[in-house]
């Protein structure tokens, strides 16, 4: 009914502009009320001001809602000297049936029209009188709603600008990419689509990632960051080529932990030569703990609670940390010094590789 109740009254300011334009740029006050048989309440009047230009199209038809979701067309129009009456009919999102008829006279009109749809019938009583004169370039509804949209879309970017310039501060590189717009159905929800993207800054965000990428601990970050990385690859920046430079730097540096991290390349072959069947005490003493830690059977775990995972030939125990049946010892058996001293003998074999 939303859109019955919009429809009636673009239809009843269009309609006298259409009959009762008779001077340029004419100030009209328009009165209307509106009555729908089953509503628990009456609606009160709306009164409106319209401004009304000399020389609108005389076509009934051009009185009717243009819109993509509607389709009004006139018939059975009859003009009188002082009186008009019409059909109309509407197909599309919302079909509606009605009819119409309006007397005027010098500067003055009233009229009454019915309409009939699936969401319930309405009957609409208006009049109208002229009281002065007015800008149509600026004071037409039209042209109100085109100041508005004008506004609303300066405001708009001020806000985005703002917004963006944030996002360049403070490294959202998400707000930088590429937005996906397959939703938009329109050239008008494209545009919207690809405004929400902060493009104009986007030279300069590609900028400071081409130089974050040559530093060590920028490149990390970027690395580190999923957004990140795919700005990178829409900035067109040879991302490849500074991971191969970093990891060289790394390698050279020993820097095991960053080559664990960020150079798999670098780092396996290391991991083969010198964490592979090792158990875990070897392992994590060694200076390539990092990338045994990373690659090995202990990923996931901290020093702190991998021997308790693990047995001395780095096998993970029984779940739930249970010992075989035939392996079980006694609450004073862990108190026994004989055990202690194998346990230590068990430690000294891994450290010396024996």
């Amino acid at each position: 009914m939303k859109h019955i109740l919009l429809g009636f009254a673009w239809l009843v300011a269009t309609s006298s502009a259409t009959a009762l334009a008779g001077g340029s740029d004419e100030l009209w006050e328009i009165s209307m009320k509106m009555d729908m048989p089953g509503m628990p309440f009456s609606m009160p009047a709306q009164t409106s001001k319209v401004c009304m230009q000399k020389g609108h199209e005389k076509d009934p038809n051009n009185a009717v809602p243009k819109d993509k979701d509607q389709d009004c067309k006139m018939s059975d129009t009859k003009v009188s000297a002082n009186k008009s009456s019409w059909k109309m009919k509407c197909d599309g999102k919302h079909p509606m049936t009605g009819s119409g008829e309006m007397t005027y006279g010098d500067g003055t009109y009233s009229g009454k029209m019915k309409m009939q749809s699936k969401d319930g019938d309405m009957t609409m009583v208006y009049d109208g009188k002229r009281i002065g004169t007015c800008n149509y370039e600026t004071d037409s509804p039209q042209a109100k709603m085109n100041a508005m949209l004008k506004e609303n879309e300066a405001e708009r970017a001020k806000t985005q600008a703002k917004e963006c310039k944030d996002a360049l501060d403070n490294n959202r590189y998400s707000q930088f990419l590429k937005p996906d717009c397959s939703w938009a159905a329109d050239a008008a929800s494209k545009k919207m689509c690809a405004q929400a993207s902060c493009s104009d800054l986007k030279p300069q965000m590609c900028d400071r990632l081409s130089k974050k990428i040559g530093d060590a601990d920028g490149y990390k970050d970027v690395a580190a960051d999923k957004e990140a990385r795919k700005l990178v690859n829409e900035c067109g920046l040879p991302f490849e080529k500074a991971t191969r430079d970093f990891c060289h730097k790394q390698l050279d540096a020993k820097n095991y932990e960053n080559l664990a991290q960020y150079c798999e390349k670098e780092a396996r072959p290391l991991f083969d030569k010198n964490c592979a069947g090792r158990d875990y005490t070897a392992a994590m003493d060694s200076k390539f703990a990092p990338i045994c830690r990373h690659f090995g059977k202990w990923k996931g775990h901290g020093e702190e609670n991998a021997d308790e995972d693990q047995d001395s030939s780095g096998d993970k125990k029984p779940a739930g940390n249970k010992k075989p049946a035939d392996d079980k010892k006694s609450d004073s058996s862990k108190d026994n010094p004989v055990n202690k001293l194998l346990d230590s003998a068990k430690g000294l074999k891994g450290l010396f590789k024996f």
